[in-house]
């Protein structure tokens, strides 16, 4: 499966993994669904991209915010979201420019080069 959740609810975390080739916009919302069912929509999420190549379009940036708008109107904020992206500058661009826009409106979310960088900063939403 080209982008895996894995959900710890005894430390109300999700560790989402993603592998090429990930098909846009259906494997996100798959993720996003699957999340949201569990009952993990508020949870913290690692969302691991450091092996993917695969770069959205911004089309695909506004159906991902769209989705994720839909999905907190019926279960609250999505809970922060760190990306983990550390060789792939054009997606590192777009997922800036995700967080910018996702930020005042559906969820907080910061794109990270490193893992412990993506910790520290998920260590102080809380």
């Amino acid at each position: 499966m080209p982008l895996r959740i894995e959900i710890d609810h005894a430390a109300c975390r999700v560790r989402q993994i993603a592998t090429d080739p990930l098909a846009l916009p259906s494997d996100v919302f798959g993720a996003l669904d699957e999340q949201a069912a569990a009952g993990a929509w508020a949870y913290a999420t690692i969302a691991d991209y450091s092996s993917l190549q695969t770069v959205p379009q911004a089309w695909q940036l506004r159906a991902f915010l769209d989705h994720v708008a839909q999905l907190s109107r019926t279960h609250g904020r999505r809970g922060p979201v760190a990306f983990v992206v550390p060789d792939n500058l054009a997606l590192f661009g777009m997922l800036r420019m995700y967080s910018l826009i996702a930020e005042p409106h559906v969820a907080t979310v910061q794109a990270f080069p490193t893992l412990a960088e993506a910790e520290a900063w998920l260590a102080e939403q809380r």
